[in-house]
């Protein structure tokens, strides 16, 4: 495990070391969505891993109120479209503009609401529907190279992010876990 590497040991080339101390904080993702199951297969699938810090809300209000009293420096955000009561998911891209790493969730079969999230500010959007999220998504691999890239930017908003996000793209792969 990286994180128990002390940063200055003797045997350690100075990169590695540096590499280390890096990694001695963890990944923060929130989850916001208030499907209990999606919530469920995101923290048992994606979320196992002791690098990340998982934290989620499943209404609009809890999640305004945790975004705003969290001390936490967030790496990335998943977020949900659609919430009881005709609520969207872009309120919180609205209320929270300077938050450049959210990945977006939509059940829902309008595009207008995915473009929407994507002028506002969103990594990229995915549908919900189990047939095709589960086995043709490359939602894993965005959500783990957008917390990499929150991760490494401390969360903060930065003018050249589409450099960035050309680079997440094209080196920044999760493990296969031996599939293709």
């Amino acid at each position: 495990m990286v994180a128990s590497v002390k940063p200055n040991h003797p045997s350690l080339p100075s990169e590695a070391a540096e590499l280390a101390e890096r990694f001695t904080k963890k990944i923060n993702v929130f989850i916001a969505d208030d499907d209990e199951t999606v919530v469920r297969m995101l923290l048992a699938k994606l979320f196992t891993s002791p690098l990340f810090n998982c934290s989620f809300a499943s209404t609009l209000p809890e999640i305004h109120d945790f975004l705003r009293s969290s001390k936490r420096s967030w790496h990335c955000w998943i977020l949900d479209m659609g919430f009881q009561n005709n609520e969207l998911g872009t309120q919180i891209l609205d209320n929270f503009p300077y938050f450049d790493y959210a990945v977006v969730l939509s059940g829902q079969k309008s595009m207008g609401l995915a473009a929407e999230a994507l002028k506002k500010g969103a990594i990229d959007i995915y549908d919900k529907n189990p047939q095709v999220f589960y086995q043709t998504n490359p939602f894993f691999s965005t959500v783990c190279g957008t917390a990499a890239l929150g991760y490494i930017l401390d969360g903060k908003k930065t003018g050249s992010l589409n450099i960035f996000k050309a680079l997440k793209d094209n080196f920044i792969k999760p493990p296969t876990n031996g599939r293709k």
